[in-house]
């Protein structure tokens, strides 16, 4: 079973001008979209390809690591912190070691050199 379905997207092209706020927000949109394309089509074991040994590396701790990131998004000064996802302070890299859990920009040009080193696939 592959992971089509799963890392199914729409990514939209987003906008250079207008607003800051729908602009960030169009940004964080086709960049969580670009890396849910990188994750398209491989199968659980391709996602847990690590980049080269010994690093944690792959292309799920990537997705869990940006759900962590977006959390933070939620904290908010009547609530307070969102809990941790997938890591603590007892396993601060929980999003890439543990894997067998397993279900912005820059993390992308790791998704194109993971996905690359997985089946050749390049590209935006």
């Amino acid at each position: 079973m592959t992971s089509e379905n799963l890392f199914a997207t729409d990514r939209q092209k987003m906008s250079t001008t207008g607003p800051e706020r729908p602009m960030l927000d169009g940004w964080l949109d086709y960049h969580r979209d670009t890396l849910l394309l990188k994750c398209a089509g491989l199968t659980e074991e391709q996602l847990k390809t690590r980049s080269c040994e010994p690093s944690t590396l792959t292309l799920l701790g990537l997705v869990r690591h940006m759900a962590e990131v977006e959390s933070w998004f939620n904290n908010d000064l009547v609530d307070g912190e969102i809990a941790p996802i997938f890591y603590s302070e007892d396993d601060p890299d929980g999003d890439f070691d543990r894997l067998g859990d397993a279900v912005l920009a820059r993390h992308n040009g790791h998704a194109d050199l993971l996905r690359e080193r997985i089946d050749g696939a390049t590209g935006d």
